[in-house]
């Protein structure tokens, strides 16, 4: 803890080294390090035990940097917003997102549940896609757009296994695992909050100039959720097969 780890002659073989680094302590609990190191940046120093200050400000970053990164769970939360709009309904609709994927994200976190990634991140395309059919129905009818919520919930759960392999990557301080846990959870609502927001505020600037042209308009959205989520389906279908 607190040393570093590197590797020589990355520079003038022009190549990358993917370093996988597990200690166990006395507890007998082990801890996973992974890095990518380059030429530039040849050594990786293994953090110390963190304390619960900085478990609490380094976990909250790394969960919102994942859903800003992971434009996959940013388009499901995108297509909650067009299939509820906003609200209160949008308010339980979120919640129950939320509460769908913590509980996997513990689950999978502490060692409760596994999966296989390939099958989950095809399910989240699937989710997502599910979502853009819906979102195309002429007849505005069905018991998404009744009770958006278990929809939310019951495809949370998918995107919660999503959040935990991206956790179990950077892996989490084993005197800190329940807050770190919990605060890369608050990181991830700060973020979906955030695009949320940042969504709600385009629309009101461009709502009254394309008024005129709106129910042109409200379609395309909808498929292009549809067709990048077609895409993201045939894309793992075929990791899955292969």
């Amino acid at each position: 803890m607190g040393h570093s780890v590197g590797v020589t002659g990355l520079g003038p073989n022009q190549v990358s080294a993917m370093v996988m680094l597990s200690l166990r302590d006395e507890q007998g609990q082990t801890q996973h390090y992974q890095a990518v190191l380059k030429a530039e940046d040849p050594e990786y120093q293994v953090p110390a035990e963190p304390g619960l200050g900085e478990v609490t400000l380094e976990y909250s970053v790394l969960g919102l940097e994942h859903i800003w990164g992971g434009i996959d769970h940013l388009m499901f939360v995108f297509g909650l917003l067009l299939l509820v709009g906003g609200g209160g309904r949008l308010f339980w609709t979120i919640t129950a997102f939320t509460v769908g994927h913590s509980i996997t994200l513990s689950l999978v976190t502490l060692g409760f549940l596994s999966f296989p990634v390939p099958l989950v991140e095809f399910t989240i395309a699937l989710s997502i896609f599910v979502l853009a059919l819906n979102l195309a129905r002429h007849d505005k009818q069905g018991l998404f757009r009744h009770y958006p919520w278990w929809l939310a919930g019951g495809f949370g759960l998918l995107h919660g296994m999503g959040f935990a392999g991206a956790l179990a990557e950077i892996g989490l301080p084993q005197s800190n695992v329940p807050m770190a846990l919990l605060f890369f959870n608050v990181g991830i609502e700060v973020g979906q909050i955030a695009f949320i927001v940042f969504l709600l505020g385009v629309w009101r600037l461009i709502k009254r100039p394309l008024l005129p042209w709106q129910e042109r308009l409200v379609p395309v959205p909808v498929y292009a959720l549809g067709g990048l989520s077609a895409m993201w389906c045939i894309e793992r279908g075929l990791i899955l097969l292969y």
